[in-house]
């Protein structure tokens, strides 16, 4: 399965869907159409060419790959996204974790319990789901 990653748009803002394509001055492209761009190796010829490629440059910083899990209302599940359990009100941030290889929460790992997960909204347009509410 190639992965699947989304950004917002330098120019428009909107979400971008699909292969990420970054270079070492910092640009981060993503392209919807892309699929199995190669070429080059032993002389094999490319499965696309590059002037058919379609890509939007993105923000770096909101780059998220997504987990391959949906949500109970079959919502794609990102790195980046605020979900809720369906036993917990409380708003966690989904990420990467290196210490178990694989997506999770501050509190749980979203490989077995993602039937039970909602997204709210995602750490780019929605911060404020992870504040903590004030007392007064």
């Amino acid at each position: 399965m190639v992965p699947r990653f989304r950004g917002r748009n330098i120019e428009t803002g909107e979400w971008v869907y699909g292969h990420l394509f970054y270079f070492n001055d910092g640009r981060h492209f993503i392209s919807p159409t892309g699929t199995d761009v190669v070429g080059g190796y032993g002389g094999a010829p490319a499965k696309y060419r590059l002037e058919n490629l379609v890509c939007f440059e993105i923000v770096p910083e909101t780059v998220g790959q997504s987990t391959g899990l949906k949500d109970l209302k079959g919502v794609e599940i990102f790195e980046g996204d605020i979900i809720v359990w369906e036993y917990s009100e409380k708003p966690q941030e989904v990420f990467w974790d290196n210490s178990i290889c694989g997506f999770s929460t501050k509190h749980y790992h979203l490989w077995r319990t993602v039937k039970k997960v909602k997204v709210i909204g995602n750490i780019y347009e929605n911060p404020e789901l992870l504040e903590p509410a004030n007392e007064n």
